[in-house]
């Protein structure tokens, strides 16, 4: 949803609210939005919605359309463009979302919930004074003569003792995926002679109206092969530069494996926005369940 509010000479109109999908602005009766100003062709001008946010463009080369004074032929708009239809000038306005009105309190239901708790509060205190109160117990049975029993002799020095198994430690629980507001879209792998970097694609689509870069952060878990072919995480991840950030749109990150092509083992890249694990992608994909979680710094 958004809003087109008329500017200059046409600012006495009241502003246009639209919700639609797509908005047709012409002088037919078809046309969503209707201009009979001279300069305006039939079919003038399509606002539609796409994946990374709302596009104005012109329906034929001739008819003219700019944004902020430019001309243009398809254009990602922004809160506060000014669109021009022929003589026409619009502001393309998003509102911000309406707070929602706080309940008032219950004052019967708080009344109610604390005198439950007194309750049971009553009954555990009642509880715990029946349990410490002295009980009168049966003197123990005189336990009757016991046969000494055969000594076995130890076994040899030369019979190994087995010992018990040591238990496995506990996997710890891998917090679940949120919303993935900075979602791993492809990684990839760049190789130069000895030096070796991935390519990582993301895309941007946060609940905020603007990107806050920084509460965002993307963080490589590097792994290091030995000779003998196992694989092992490098000793710290790196964390990447994410420059500047538009919401709903794509970005390219390059990240600089630290040691050599051939040490190369893979990755792990993970995403955070607010302290919070957004998405995570392996490559291999067999990866990611050997990397340590490491949130970024506050």
């Amino acid at each position: 949803m958004y809003r087109l509010a008329f500017q200059g000479r046409h600012a006495a109109r009241p502003p246009r609210l639209v919700r639609e999908p797509r908005l047709l602005i012409g002088r037919a009766s078809d046309c969503q939005l209707q201009l009979g100003e001279e300069g305006i062709l039939e079919h003038h001008a399509i606002i539609e919605r796409r994946e990374d946010g709302y596009h104005v463009s012109p329906v034929a080369e001739t008819a003219a359309t700019r944004v902020n004074g430019q001309q243009v032929r398809d254009y990602r708009l922004r809160h506060g463009d000014v669109v021009e239809i022929g003589p026409v000038s619009l502001r393309f306005e998003v509102p911000a979302p309406a707070l929602v009105p706080r309940h008032r309190t219950d004052w019967l239901l708080v009344l109610t919930s604390l005198g439950v708790l007194l309750v049971v509060l009553g009954q555990v205190v009642v509880v715990v004074w029946v349990l410490r109160q002295p009980r009168f117990l049966a003197p123990a049975p005189v336990p009757a003569a016991v046969e000494p029993e055969e000594t076995v002799p130890a076994p040899p020095a030369s019979v190994p003792v087995v010992s018990e198994p040591t238990p496995p430690a506990p996997v710890p629980v891998r917090p679940s995926i949120l919303t993935r507001q900075l979602r791993v879209d492809q990684i990839t792998v760049l190789q130069q002679g000895n030096e070796l970097a991935v390519r990582i694609q993301l895309r941007i689509q946060v609940a905020d109206r603007e990107v806050d870069r920084a509460a965002a952060a993307v963080g490589v878990q590097f792994f290091f092969r030995g000779r003998n072919g196992t694989v092992s995480p490098w000793a710290h991840p790196v964390w990447l530069n994410l420059g500047e950030m538009q919401n709903f749109s794509s970005k390219i990150l390059h990240a600089r494996f630290p040691g050599l092509a051939e040490q190369y083992g893979g990755c792990v890249v993970r995403t955070f926005y607010r302290q919070e694990l957004q998405d995570e992608a392996a490559l291999p994909a067999d990866l990611l369940p050997l990397a340590p979680l490491i949130m970024p710094s506050p």
